[in-house]
């Protein structure tokens, strides 16, 4: 089955295969005429998805979150509607090719400016502590000034894993086949599921009808939603359903 796009033309990628040629941005969205929502994902994690399991989004790299002073670019001042490139120097762990494409630089405070976040198309690679240069048409509302702390944010189905045991970033969606092992040099691309009916790995005798479920103790599974735990809400249990099931 082929995901219709939004703007009304089918993929010619199948939600039941991945690919190592991409055809589409990451983070299209697609959908069936039963309701079910889909997004285009990219793995280059070198643990494989199982089918039916949970993916997470890329956790975030700790030397490209909270850099402060190194965010450049006289054109981060531009107010005006055309392309604006705007330069950051990483921290001390590399960038691969397009890890950040359709992901978020995000400005986090500054003495004028904080709280704007602009898109980072396509990308070279950067080296560590190298320099990351980008065109975006978000417009700059305020003039960065003072000292400035920014992150970079993936794009949420860029780049995803496996939803580890211990949760390190919000779900992604479920796979519906398997998504072999890559690199950041030999990417996986396919589809997502992150709406409606669905089958997923379990890791409880404890989802019945109705239920609220978790990211769960086995990665990627589910596991039963507690009341006092403050955690993402992924599903809906429509059955009863025994430990390892889907």
């Amino acid at each position: 089955m082929y995901p219709q796009l939004f703007n009304g033309k089918s993929s010619p990628q199948s939600m039941f295969e991945t690919s190592t040629t991409r055809r589409h941005p990451i983070g299209t969205g697609g959908y069936t005429d039963d309701g079910r929502r889909f997004h285009y994902a990219s793995l280059v994690d070198t643990t494989a998805i199982g089918p039916n399991k949970l993916a997470q989004m890329c956790p975030p790299v700790a030397a490209h979150v909270s850099e402060t002073g190194t965010l450049t670019g006289t054109t981060v001042a531009s107010t005006s509607e055309s392309y604006k490139t705007i330069t950051a120097v990483l921290g001390a762990t590399a960038a691969y090719l397009d890890e950040y494409e359709n992901g978020l630089l995000k400005i986090e405070s500054a003495t004028t400016g904080a709280g704007q976040a602009w898109r980072i198309p396509s990308h070279v690679a950067v080296a560590s502590a190298g320099t990351l240069s980008f065109q975006t048409r978000d417009k700059i509302v305020t003039a960065t000034s003072g000292t400035t702390t920014w992150s970079l944010l993936h794009n949420p189905w860029g780049s995803v894993v496996i939803q580890p045991d211990t949760i390190t970033a919000p779900a992604a969606g479920v796979t519906l086949v398997n998504w072999p092992a890559a690199t950041t040099a030999a990417p996986n691309f396919g589809w997502l599921q992150t709406w409606g009916l669905c089958a997923i790995l379990i890791d409880t005798t404890a989802i019945v009808a109705g239920h609220g479920a978790v990211a769960g103790a086995v990665a990627g599974a589910l596991g039963v939603a507690v009341e006092t735990e403050i955690l993402q809400r992924i599903a809906i249990g429509v059955e009863a359903m025994g430990t390892d099931n889907v």
